[in-house]
């Protein structure tokens, strides 16, 4: 990993006019203050990965030809808290890209879900408010191949309802939670979304057997 780095960074040295873009980089820069709490051979290589960046940027822009190349190097990250702090002080410009709001993620499902109807897309959007649009794909592609999945009795809708969304994003939502009272309070929505907007005793008894595995 160490020496596949060290070439890809003499590689990106010798380009210009150019936008190198490193995603998820938190997996990469991650701070070097946990992997010391590691002694295995990958942790010691990540912070020598880290070490050598470092001292390569700070090498970089004391070239005398850096300005003039146009080489522009961006970091993208979901998790800004875990990147190494070194490497954010070494980070001339940030830029921070908001979670879609209930109006946005609204606008999504109505583009995404299109058997539902305006008032299940609204809902829908308020119950996944704080999402990224990853997620939003993510949950709406995991719900239409359980649907696929079902067997169908004749007559019975093949398109997704709008309970088995709003239970996948509940379900997605209490994975990412880490407290106990998260996953209590991500529960308690799911029996509201039951009752008052599904209306099915089905999903009441779901949300209860998924309470017993949090």
């Amino acid at each position: 990993m160490e020496a596949l780095f060290a070439q890809i960074l003499q590689l990106v040295e010798s380009l210009s006019d150019s936008i190198i873009f490193f995603d998820e980089c938190d997996s990469i820069f991650m701070k070097r203050s946990v992997l010391a709490q590691y002694a295995s051979v990958n942790a010691i290589t990540h912070k020598k990965v880290i070490n050598n960046f470092i001292s390569w940027v700070e090498g970089l822009e004391t070239k005398l030809d850096y300005s003039k190349r146009r080489l522009v190097l961006c970091l993208a990250t979901n998790s800004l808290e875990d990147l190494d702090p070194a490497i954010r002080d070494r980070v001339r410009r940030t830029v921070k890209f908001d979670l879609p709001t209930a109006r946005e993620s609204t606008n999504w499902w109505s583009t995404h879900a299109l058997q539902l109807t305006s008032l299940e897309h609204a809902r829908l959007g308020r119950c996944s408010e704080g999402l990224s649009y990853r997620n939003l794909w993510s949950i709406s592609e995991k719900v239409v191949r359980m649907h696929a999945a079902r067997p169908f009795k004749r007559g019975q809708c093949r398109e997704p309802h709008v309970g088995d969304y709003a239970l996948e994003i509940c379900r997605f939502k209490s994975q990412q939670a880490k407290s106990l009272p998260e996953k209590v309070a991500i529960f308690l929505q799911i029996v509201e979304r039951a009752v008052l907007v599904l209306g099915r005793s089905l999903y009441v008894k779901d949300s209860l057997h998924f309470m017993c595995r949090l």
